[in-house]
């Protein structure tokens, strides 16, 4: 009688060059069904098919009892993460992998990975050193040092609560969902309080869009370039309006030029810095303090009774709005033009030591102008 011993253990194990098709939904083929290609002929009946999908995986772990090999356990946790996130009750789910890990440590080595998932929690692990804990509520952070469970619970009624107000004024799920991720951070026993957006126009007047204008079209516009290093403490080439600068000012205040000359300077060098002003007549923030003091409202005056200051102001706005930010940042440069002093440079000047000028996009080839200002 012979007897032939044979290692399978490289047809169970799953390597990274297999073929990953219906990784998505926690692997294809369980128990003999094709699970990935039974969702894709019975869409309509994803919860069913899931459902017994996740039968099938728990009683193939009570009947089977098989060693785990040293292999087998490089990928365990992602594995668990990959059929905790395609399950139909996800915290169900979970709750059993906790409580039973051990027993169901088998079959869970057999699911493969699907690759966005290694990519994603790759992407965490450079921002979050190891070893580190922590929970999110809806994107919220919990502290887990000091979590109570009456506090958690509380927590998620208010959040349920929240969820059926959005649904009652029609918002969808997907909406609820990214709505809840930006609310800012609240404080254990008081809500932060709403503010309201009156749809007032904006006070301060931009003179360039990182994110729109044409001249940053060849930049980056990836967020991961904060973390980049750069040569000479720099600030990184990024097209999104990260950084604002906003000068108030009195338009004809003796420094008022000068100031002027410097933001566009910052502009004409490519500096990655979203520059606007807002004009601060002070005739008028007297007369508004007088207002105030005396319990009166603040009205407009007619054309005769404004100061010089109030007048450039006015025609600033209407030229940005009329005509947009060249015109009228190059009008604001032109005030008060001849008192300036030889030492202040004006905006024709180049400045040397230019660090951003090179990176700025030009399809012309040639130096920027107000013309790649507009939009």
């Amino acid at each position: 009688m012979e007897y032939k011993a044979m290692d399978d253990t490289s047809m169970k194990s799953k390597g990274p060059d297999d073929n990953l098709e219906g990784t998505e939904h926690g692997g294809g083929d369980i128990a003999g069904f094709m699970f990935h290609r039974l969702l894709e002929r019975k869409p309509e009946s994803r919860h069913d098919l899931d459902s017994f999908r996740d039968h099938l995986l728990l009683r193939q772990s009570s009947e089977e009892d098989e060693t785990l090999k040293v292999w087998d356990l490089k990928d365990l946790g992602l594995q668990a993460v990959q059929r905790v996130s395609s399950s139909s009750d996800p915290l169900r789910l979970l709750m059993e992998i906790s409580q039973n890990f051990p027993a169901l440590a088998t079959s869970l080595s057999r699911i493969q990975v699907a690759p966005a998932l290694r990519t994603e929690v790759k992407r965490i692990q450079q921002s979050l050193p190891s070893g580190t804990n922590f929970l999110l509520l809806n994107g919220l952070m919990v502290d887990v040092d000091s979590l109570e469970l009456y506090n958690l619970v509380e927590r998620v009624r208010h959040d349920s609560r929240l969820v059926d107000q959005f649904r009652l004024a029609g918002i969808s799920q997907s909406s609820i969902t990214k709505l809840l991720a930006l609310r800012p951070a609240m404080a254990q026993e008081e809500t932060a309080e709403m503010r309201v957006d009156l749809g007032s126009k904006p006070p301060v007047h931009f003179l360039n869009d990182l994110e729109k204008d044409r001249m940053y079209s060849g930049w980056q516009t990836s967020l991961q370039m904060l973390l980049m290093p750069s040569f000479g403490g720099q600030m990184q080439p990024l097209a999104r309006n990260v950084f604002t600068a906003i000068y108030v000012m009195d338009p004809m205040h003796e420094k008022a030029n000068k100031i002027v000359a410097n933001i566009i300077n910052f502009w004409k060098q490519g500096i990655p810095i979203r520059l606007g002003v807002q004009l601060v007549p002070h005739s008028l923030l007297s007369r508004a303090t007088m207002a105030v003091r005396d319990g009166h409202q603040l009205r407009p005056l007619i054309w005769d009774d404004t100061d010089i200051s109030e007048r450039v102001t006015r025609a600033f706005h209407m030229l940005h709005n009329a005509f947009g930010p060249a015109a009228a940042y190059s009008f604001l440069s032109s005030i008060r033009s001849d008192d300036t002093d030889d030492e202040d440079y004006g905006y024709e000047e180049a400045e040397e030591g230019d660090e951003y000028a090179d990176e700025v996009a030009d399809t012309s080839g040639s130096s920027v102008t107000w013309e790649d200002v507009s939009r």
